[in-house]
């Protein structure tokens, strides 16, 4: 139970991981 917890949150900080690269290549042309 708590290993598939940790799991969970790690995939989250993934996915919020992926998604700020994404945000900054494409933001990155107007800054």
């Amino acid at each position: 139970m708590e290993s598939r917890d940790s799991a969970a949150q790690k995939q989250i900080i993934n996915n919020n991981f992926f998604f700020f690269f994404f945000f900054f290549f494409t933001m990155a042309p107007f800054l």
